[in-house]
């Protein structure tokens, strides 16, 4: 009946929401009630039973394509505004979305700023981790094709590819990785993997 909800999966809690709400004034209740929603679900969750906090969404928060969309103007796109300060406040892990046809992970991220020290990097220590980390893995494969990049990637992007493929996010309690694998005909490769550990587990 709605296009929020939460999968609870020890470690993990994935909660997916509808970002379609923040660009049509139409659906007012419903954004309402996604944000009770969210909120609610972001405060009351245990993280020593769910460490890993996860929240998807269609639209992303950062990208750097070329195609001109809200997400390239990060500092005025509404889903970033929206959401952000919230994800800071309850240490939210990873914000993961789609939209772009190509693959772009940030680095902990937070107002278009890298956590000190947390720049150009791949593996985390999940105690110090102030920022959640923003990936966009919107390159299953589309009729429209892949989006291409702009020519200068922001301090804030990692890396990205402009290439088919889809990620895979595997967890315990000490470990969260996420792996992007690129394809085509022939082969399956990785393209990026992402650690996050808790060191002190």
């Amino acid at each position: 009946r709605n296009l929020f909800y939460t999968i609870d999966q020890p470690p993990v809690k994935l909660i997916n929401i509808n970002t379609e709400i923040f660009y049509d004034d139409a659906v007012k209740p419903t954004y309402d009630n996604q944000m009770k929603f969210m909120i609610s679900e972001l405060r009351n969750t245990n993280r020593s039973l769910y460490p890993w906090l996860i929240v998807a969404g269609h639209r992303p928060m950062y990208c750097s394509n070329s195609d001109n969309d809200k997400c390239t103007h990060w500092r005025n796109n509404v889903v970033r505004l929206s959401l952000e300060d919230i994800f800071l406040k309850y240490n939210v892990t990873l914000y993961l979305s789609g939209h772009e046809h190509s693959y772009e992970r940030t680095c902990p991220v937070y107002n278009g700023e890298c956590q000190s020290k947390y720049w150009n990097m791949s593996t985390f220590d999940h105690s110090d981790l102030m920022y959640p980390i923003k990936i966009v893995n919107g390159n299953a494969g589309c009729t429209e094709g892949l989006d291409g990049c702009q020519q200068v990637k922001p301090l804030w992007s990692i890396i990205r590819q402009i290439i088919n493929g889809y990620g895979i996010v595997e967890t315990n309690y000490t470990d969260l990785i996420y792996t992007s694998y690129a394809v085509d005909e022939k082969n399956k490769y990785a393209i990026d993997r992402l650690h996050i550990q808790q060191v002190n587990s």
